[in-house]
């Protein structure tokens, strides 16, 4: 706080720091033009859905039956795709933070906390998928091959009993975690799971 009111003492320094949020705000949403029959779609489409992905779900993760602030692993991996042309940057950075919520078996964290790592490993079936899917547009969209090749980690956790559907305070261990593969093997091993639930039909 200390340093933050330091930052700003005088009128110049608040408002050059507005110039640079305004400014900011205007690239990322203006990235984007969409034209429409339809007024009010124009409106919702050019800057506003953006703004609000970004700040309300993404930042903020205040959206309905998400008030805790935590993460999900599904539902930030489809908030990020929203970015993949306006902040790809944004969308890589999740890919990365997703994937090292994988586990050593395969399967992710429903949800977590990002200060503590606490949340949820559970047998939800519609997580997994979204990871190679957002991989896959995220390369598609920005042509970065190397991407795939990048380091991830992954987490270690007590699985859940075999009667149970969730295991609760997974939480992540202080030390920094130990690199277990690249970002095309997070997709294949997830892959592999998913595959291994799929009934006979």
């Amino acid at each position: 706080m200390r340093r933050l009111v330091g930052r700003y003492q005088t009128a110049g320094q608040v408002q050059d720091a507005l110039d640079r949020t305004r400014a900011w705000w205007n690239r990322a949403l203006g990235t984007l033009r969409v034209h429409t029959p339809l007024l009010s779609v124009d409106f919702l489409l050019n800057r506003w859905l953006l703004y609000q992905s970004l700040s309300c779900r993404f930042w903020g993760r205040t959206a309905l039956y998400q008030s805790s602030g935590a993460f999900g692993f599904r539902d930030q991996l489809q908030d990020s795709m929203a970015f993949l042309y306006a902040a790809p940057a944004l969308t890589r950075s999740h890919i990365l933070t997703s994937a090292s919520r994988q586990f050593v078996e395969g399967d992710v964290q429903h949800w977590w906390h990002a200060e503590s790592g606490v949340g949820v490993r559970t047998r939800c079936s519609d997580d997994l998928l979204w990871l190679p899917y957002v991989v896959s547009r995220y390369v598609e969209v920005t042509a970065i091959g190397p991407f795939w090749t990048r380091r991830s980690r992954s987490s270690k956790a007590r699985r859940s009993p075999p009667r149970s559907r969730r295991n609760y305070s997974c939480r992540r261990r202080r030390s920094r975690p130990r690199p277990c593969g690249t970002i095309a093997s997070a997709p294949l091993s997830i892959l592999s799971r998913a595959l291994g639930r799929t009934a006979c039909r």
